[in-house]
């Protein structure tokens, strides 16, 4: 599914409801059209033409403006091919027109312009008025001419030419015509020509050419690639030129070209992880040689090749693939859209899956080697089964809470996410798993990890390789250390203790509970927190921008960017509608109208340097160009309805523009009490000032659409008016954005607060889970500010991940934490059980659970699989940040930030904030306890 429409505006936003007017009432059909007006609600081609020698090079050069009519020449008479099948063509008519092709098109049907065109004055708008400027240039006959700013009339034209709309860049100078007055300014030089193309796009009409019926639509769309297609092509005839377009398919193209850069990409991504996985698979045991007669004694680590899975890699990919395309399909059943933006998601999904397996894994892992392998698993189950059921279950709501925003790029993202989630821990559980116990049963038979049916040569713990000096031995060592694993009957009690568990519990812990390295903690912890509220405060910018959806290098980025630079009328430009048009010959009604009209021209947020293009005004004018008597007319044709309705035809006539404005009334009754005109509509223009900020925006149309519906005006009751304009969009998106960002991360904490509750019963997670979403979430708000990230659509997505995984790590850090007190309160009370000789070392001050050492043993449980599922993350995204596009490019930053966030957390400060957090509870229940006793 595509249409940024569709997908990156919200749902409910008041700017929809107000565009569907202007659409029903002025761009129903292509009937009824007027150059100029209503291009955005229109199928447009628009072409930004400059220099090709230099963006500062005046366009105006004789020689580039001759150029230039041949541009606009070739595309109102080349004559274009449209591709036909042989289904939709008559093999009975005989036509030599048509060319034929029979490698790729059986049929060719020729057609040009005129057979695309929006007609006006029962001819196609060739964009003369751009063609006539051209020529006057090309001729240096601007000073004759007068070629006058910002509007330019001539004989030469039927209408008075809006060069601001059509020129831009442009420099002025003082006319040499003296009869033309004093003061008047004519142009002297621009940067840029603007043309626009407006074509047909009734889906449901056709049109016959040479014999054949063609939808209009489809046509139109082929006119607009072709030229496309041409004008940049290396070949085409237009050298002194740059040609930058835009056209209504425009935006759906750039990103069906971004799908197409990101899916190759996604190979890439299984291989490197499905490599990493292999490599993290594998156990290392210590082996040791010696020298004979030297009596040396050197320690290297080999592969265990009993305890290895590298298998369980594949499994973990496989099974999290599975996922991926079991949420698609059910997803695509139901008819929920797949938009471009999830895309992203099997890379997301992918690591998640991965994540998984590194927890049972360990797991696994951590369980004792001489129980049997189903007992290992239902240890391997009760640990890690719950910590996934916790992070599966966690992720999921995050991303159903994410689906509450109302744009539907975010909502259909997170709905693939969430089922796609679900399934990975439904796949994990049971594919996984059922792998895990076959492949726990042939390390429990001493099988080779990758030769299953293979014994491994089982060393003993006191094993060393003697005199390797010599070939044979050398042969016999290398053969040993290929198929070397660990004994189960002679491994002693720290055996059981992976290398990576011994590092986190032996060597980390200490490192980070260290006086110095606790206050660095804390004063990192203040520095970040700090950068967030600067962040979040004075460079966060909100809002979608249109072309963050297109490559960098792409030719109609740069359209934009030169259209913001030098044509910025579209933006400005405000519609305003009156649905039940006054009866403007009544004196009360009349008066309402031309107050109403004089408020909103003195706002604030209005432009008065800009006229109001008004038919009434028009109309008024009409009159005083009559000349002598012209007031008086004017006062005798507003007081009668019949003189005002009878001379609206004449007016219309001479200023045709208008007529477009107005919708008549084409079923009156009473002739004496209705109004011939039903509605009509005017433009006006926002304040320059007004469109550099979003907020700025926000308040002018939050500010205009009050003051249109306010009932303290008589006149919106009784007329009803509207306003609408393309920046009203990114309003409605700036207004919703940052609420529904809050909203998401307020429901997830309390969400999650209940949740951690029912799983993890321990204050210290209630209040570590949400403070972490919460930490994690506003960081990567405020640190994504600096790294050119703005807060939209994308973001919004990377924020539902952000709560989601800082759940995950939250959770992880919180379980582990509190189920080390846990595992030892059961070891106290089975060694209760023992005779008292047993367990009189329970009560040595070696044993006793500290929080320091309640923080070592949790580490040594979570550190590495959280170090391992960042790292799978961290690489599984990392291809994301080779692909030039804004929005796996926002993606990628945002994931990266939400990781390596997670990452510190979960690692530092959630740790030392635990622990420090149980010292203080010791503290206070001491202090208690002595209060008590004294």
């Amino acid at each position: 599914m595509r249409g940024v429409q569709k997908l990156y505006i919200p749902i409910n936003a008041p700017c929809l409801i107000e565009e569907d007017v202007f659409r029903r009432l002025w761009a129903k059909n292509d009937e009824a059209f007027y150059p100029g007006k209503d291009v955005m609600l229109r199928k447009n081609l628009y072409l930004i033409v400059e220099s090709n020698l230099s963006s500062n090079e005046n366009i105006l050069q004789s020689e580039l403006s001759k150029e230039f009519i041949k541009l606009v020449d070739w595309i109102s008479n080349e004559t274009f091919y449209y591709p036909i099948t042989k289904l939709s063509y008559d093999s009975n008519f005989k036509n030599t027109s048509i060319e034929k092709d029979d490698k790729k098109n059986p049929l060719k049907l020729p057609y040009t312009y005129s057979s695309v065109c929006l007609h006006y004055q029962n001819k196609c708008f060739t964009n003369s008025h751009a063609r006539l400027l051209a020529d006057i240039y090309s001729k240096s006959h601007q000073q004759i001419m007068n070629v006058s700013y910002p509007v330019f009339q001539t004989k030469f034209s039927t209408e008075s030419i809006d060069v601001s709309k059509t020129l831009g860049g442009i420099e002025l100078e003082d006319s040499n015509d003296k009869t033309s007055g004093t003061g008047i300014k004519i142009v002297k030089s621009a940067k840029a020509f603007l043309i626009i193309y407006q074509l047909r796009n009734d889906p449901t009409e056709y049109i016959t050419i040479d014999g054949v019926s063609v939808n209009v639509n489809a046509l139109s769309t082929h006119f607009s690639n072709e030229i496309v297609r041409q004008i940049h092509d290396d070949n085409f005839f237009i050298k002194n030129l740059k040609i930058h377009h835009f056209h209504s398919n425009s935006i759906d193209e750039e990103l069906d070209e971004a799908n197409k850069r990101i899916a190759p990409k996604f190979s890439i991504t299984i291989t490197i992880l499905i490599i990493f996985s292999i490599i993290c698979a594998f156990t290392l045991t210590k082996q040791s040689i010696s020298k004979t007669g030297k009596g040396l004694m050197s320690y290297f680590f080999v592969i265990d090749y009993r305890a290895s899975k590298p298998y369980l890699s594949l499994i973990a990919v496989l099974y999290t693939l599975m996922a991926i395309i079991t949420a698609i399909g059910i997803l695509l059943f139901f008819n929920v859209p797949f938009s471009d933006i999830c895309v992203v998601m099997p890379f997301l999904s992918l690591t998640i899956g991965i994540d998984d397996s590194f927890l049972l894994l360990s797991s696994w892992h951590d369980s004792s080697r001489k129980l049997t392998y189903d007992k290992r698993l239902e240890e391997t189950l009760l640990k890690a089964g719950l910590s996934i059921t916790i992070t599966s279950l966690t992720d999921s709501i995050a991303f159903l809470i994410g689906s509450l925003a109302e744009l539907l790029a975010v909502k259909y993202f997170c709905y693939y996410s969430a089922i796609a989630v679900f399934f990975i821990w439904i796949y994990s559980l049971t594919v996984y798993v059922s792998i895990l116990g076959f492949l726990g049963k042939k390390e429990e038979e001493g099988k080779n990890c990758f030769l299953l049916w293979k014994d491994v040569d089982q060393k003993n713990s006191d094993d060393s390789f003697e005199n390797v000096d010599n070939e044979n031995n050398m042969i016999n060592f290398l053969k040993k250390i290929t198929n070397t694993g660990y004994n189960c009957e002679t491994d002693n009690e720290k055996s059981k203790y992976m290398w990576y568990s011994r590092f986190f519990s032996d060597y980390y812990a200490p490192f980070i509970t260290k006086s110095p390295i606790q206050i660095f903690a804390l004063l990192s912890y203040l520095f970040y927190i700090y950068v967030t509220i600067t962040g979040i405060n004075d460079h966060l910018t909100i809002g979608f921008d249109v072309t963050s959806l297109m490559n960098s290098d792409s030719p109609v980025k740069s359209f934009f960017d030169l259209k913001k630079k030098y044509f910025i009328f579209d933006e400005s430009k405000i519609e305003v509608a009156v649905l039940n048009a006054p009866k403007l010959w009544e004196k009360n009604e009349r008066e309402l109208f031309e107050n109403f009209i004089q408020l909103l021209q003195e706002d604030e947020c209005i432009d008065d340097n800009e006229k109001t293009d008004l038919w009434y005004a028009g109309y008024r004018e009409y009159f005083a160009k009559l000349g002598f008597g012209a007031p008086e007319i004017w006062q005798s044709v507003i007081k009668n309805k019949n003189t005002f309705e009878r001379n609206l035809k004449g007016f219309f006539m001479e200023n045709e523009k208008y007529k477009y404005d107005v919708i008549f009334n084409n079923n009156i009754i009473n002739l004496n009490n209705s109004n011939i005109i039903q509605s009509f509509r005017f433009s006006i223009h926002l304040n320059s000032s007004k469109l550099n900020e979003p907020s700025d925006i926000t308040f002018c149309c939050n500010k205009i659409r009050r003051f249109l519906s306010t009932k303290k005006i008589p006149f919106n009751n009784l007329f009803k008016p509207i306003s609408w304009s393309p920046l009203w969009v990114l309003s409605d998106q700036f207004s919703i954005i940052w609420d529904q960002t809050m909203q998401d991360i307020y429901i997830s904490i309390i969400v999650m607060i209940f949740i951690s509750l029912l799983f993890i019963p321990s204050i210290s997670c209630c209040v570590a889970i949400p403070v972490t979403i919460a930490s994690i979430g506003f960081g990567v708000l405020g640190f994504m500010s600096y790294w050119n990230v703005r807060l939209d659509a994308t973001s919004m997505i990377a924020i539902a991940m952000s709560v989601g995984f800082s759940v995950d790590f939250a959770a992880h850090a919180t379980f582990a934490f509190v189920e080390a007190e846990i595992e030892y309160k059961k070891k106290i009370k089975n060694e209760k059980k023992l005779p008292l000789n047993n367990h009189t070392t329970s009560n040595s001050n070696d044993n006793l659970l500290t929080p320091y050492r309640q923080l070592s043993i949790s580490l040594s449980h979570i550190g590495w699989p959280i170090l391992q599922s960042s790292l799978a993350v961290l690489l599984g995204i990392s291809i994301l940040g080779t692909i030039k596009t804004y929005v796996v490019e926002t993606c990628f930053k945002c994931i990266f930030l939400v990781i390596s966030f997670g990452l510190i957390h979960a690692l530092l400060y959630l740790p030392l904030t635990l622990m420090n957090l149980k010292i203080l509870f010791e503290w206070y229940g001491k202090k208690k306890l002595n209060v008590t006793k004294s």
